[in-house]
């Protein structure tokens, strides 16, 4: 059967209303996948951002309390006996490092201290409620994004479109119910 105004029949009219809508709603989807993924990837350099300098500091504290600890009770003078023998002597590590930092930990503490202090005058960083606030702003912009690309992909099949969804979709939004959806 033809459309006597265009000469086209009716059934290719439809196939190809058909194929725009799946271009729309596949277009659709696409935009708003790359918008995720570009809010995903603006979070994880988000994270990478340095911490508080004191948050730094502490840390470092520990790591060298760490040491001191796993070290205390050893002593680190090697036994005469080891450097006197004659005959089968071969050197032998005697835990080294272990001993340097034990013994001049104060000076290995400042090294590290004014380490962090010059790193921290040239990196971005930020305090942690500042950090946690960004997060959830990002996280909830995300879970938004990611519950209108299932209110999409759900109206798609309810069309007769087939898409899959993405392995890494928020369960959250694949669950979602139907009145959560924007």
């Amino acid at each position: 059967m033809k459309d006597h105004n265009s000469g086209v029949s009716v059934a290719e009219k439809f196939r190809k209303q058909t194929a725009s809508a799946n271009n729309a709603i596949r277009q659709a989807v696409i935009d708003v996948r790359q918008k995720i993924e570009d809010l995903q990837q603006q979070r994880s350099d988000f994270e990478k951002i340095a911490v508080e300098k004191d948050i730094a500091v502490q840390r470092a504290e520990d790591w060298l309390a760490s040491i001191k600890a796993r070290n205390m009770g050893q002593s680190f003078v090697p036994d005469p006996k080891y450097f006197s023998l004659g005959k089968g002597y071969t050197y032998r590590p005697t835990g080294e490092l272990a001993a340097l930092s034990f013994y001049l930990s104060p000076l290995l503490r400042r090294a590290v201290l004014d380490h962090i202090e010059d790193h921290y005058s040239t990196v971005e960083h930020m305090t942690e409620a500042e950090r946690r606030k960004e997060l959830e702003s990002l996280d909830e912009r995300i879970l938004s994004l990611e519950l209108t690309e299932e209110a999409i992909l759900r109206s798609a099949e309810q069309a007769g479109f087939q898409i899959e969804r993405r392995t890494d979709a928020d369960p959250r939004a694949v669950l979602a119910d139907e009145s959560s959806l924007p």
